[in-house]
């Protein structure tokens, strides 16, 4: 990786009680990214802890600082409803009602 970018990470990082506030408050429920050393970079596998918002998905961090996120995002019950008619904007969902999501790019 060279000075500018970590040649490594492990661990697990937890978001938890997260919110949106704008352009509607909304709960999201709680995710966890787990961090682990891949050939090119870092992998982080992303998943959701049960709250209103089914995510499951990973990201990549390569060496030149290029990074990739890829996930699925699903509204989960009652609770979930509200989020509906804000990920309609990400696109049509498919047919097990998930919002694919792709974000790419470099740091």
């Amino acid at each position: 990786f060279g000075s500018r970018w970590p040649d490594g990470a492990s661990g697990e990082i937890v978001w938890e009680h997260a919110q949106v506030l704008d352009p509607v408050a909304m709960d999201l429920g709680g995710f966890t990214v787990q961090l682990e050393n891949a050939k090119d970079g870092i992998r982080g596998v992303i998943k959701d802890s049960g709250g209103p918002l089914q995510v499951q998905g990973e990201a990549t961090l390569a060496g030149n600082g290029s990074y990739r996120v890829t996930a699925t995002l699903k509204p989960r019950g009652a609770k979930g409803q509200p989020l509906r008619s804000e990920l309609q904007y990400l696109g049509p969902p498919d047919a097990s009602g998930r919002y694919p999501v792709a974000l790419s790019g470099s740091l």
